[in-house]
């Protein structure tokens, strides 16, 4: 018998091990039993956000996101940031992917969510327009740097890997919609992630932080997944920290996404980036008309750190 449900916290672990099976049964990169307690109970927010098809109590399908926070101005929205959607190939053909997904944005409605936003493949973007009507909101290219092409000139690298420093000095455009993102959620999301090593480059004064680039390697890559950069000379800094560490590391290339319009994609430009592959799919969907959140890129400010794949 074929059942669509939207399971809760207390409920995760009974089909912890179906949801398991069926990510590892279709997706390249392997993960264990730590991974989606990480991604799904241990995160800085109190609720799940998870609808699967079961076949005779079997997981077969999932759709699923995570809660968050977005930021605009001076207020807060509740918000789904759309991870897993998987059906096991027996089972395709059949709606699925509409029917859980339907029933999770009908929750998330009515639970107060303002949004549900992620980074789609290319294998479901047009589902997800298509079926639960996502609007694109930009695509962003891979901004890449051929290390062949850069002198090394190490400098020294100063970290705060575990975010126990003081960021009084980093403040974000409020101006821009992001992702709200307090000491809580740094931890969780860099330092305490059980699948990837993530270090933290930073520019202070005493104690207190002023500009910081959260890098990490990925095969012969050093991908800069978050950042905050208050100056021009603090860029510096991060940058000439960066390019050691990628030295050091015989990376091949340093790669990062920097919104349009923005000084950091100028200056990135300056220092030998440009754009790149691959290219990825930013989209979402609106659940209250009456918020101040919007469609518009310029609008946003987006972090490669946001999509839940780096």
């Amino acid at each position: 018998m074929l059942e669509i449900k939207l399971i809760n916290k207390d409920e995760f672990g009974v089909y912890l091990d179906g949801v398991m099976d069926l990510y590892n049964g279709i997706f390249k990169n392997k993960v264990n039993q730590e991974y989606f307690l990480w991604r799904y109970l241990y995160n800085p927010f109190d609720e799940l956000l998870m609808v699967l098809a079961l076949d005779q109590g079997r997981v077969i399908s999932n759709y699923s996101a995570v809660p968050l926070f977005l930021e605009h101005n001076d207020s807060k929205y509740k918000s789904g940031l759309s991870i897993h959607t998987m059906t096991h190939k027996n089972f395709r053909g059949m709606g699925l992917f509409a029917k859980t997904g339907d029933l999770l944005y009908q929750h998330l409605k009515s639970e107060g969510y303002k949004i549900i936003f992620g980074f789609p493949n290319a294998s479901i973007h047009r589902a997800l327009n298509k079926k639960l009507k996502r609007v694109d909101i930009y695509e962003f290219p891979t901004m890449s740097l051929d290390m062949q092409k850069v002198k090394n000139k190490p400098i020294e690298i100063i970290t705060d890997d575990d975010f126990l420093l003081s960021y009084n000095f980093v403040h974000k455009d409020k101006s821009k919609i992001s992702v709200h993102k307090d000491l809580d959620y740094m931890r969780w999301r860099y330092s305490k992630c059980p699948t990837v090593k993530y270090h933290n480059l930073i520019v202070k004064q005493n104690d207190s932080v002023t500009s910081f680039f959260v890098i990490k390697k990925y095969d012969n890559k050093i991908n800069i997944v978050d950042y905050f950069i208050n100056n021009q000379a603090d860029f510096d800094e991060l940058f000439a920290q960066v390019l050691t560490y990628a030295h050091d590391q015989k990376a091949d290339q340093v790669t990062t996404w920097a919104n349009i319009n923005t000084d950091l994609k100028l200056w990135l430009e300056k220092n030998g980036f440009s754009n790149s592959l691959p290219i990825t799919y930013f989209s979402g969907k609106i659940l209250d008309d009456n918020c101040s959140l919007n469609y518009h890129i310029n609008n946003w400010q987006i972090v490669m750190g946001d999509d839940n794949v780096y």
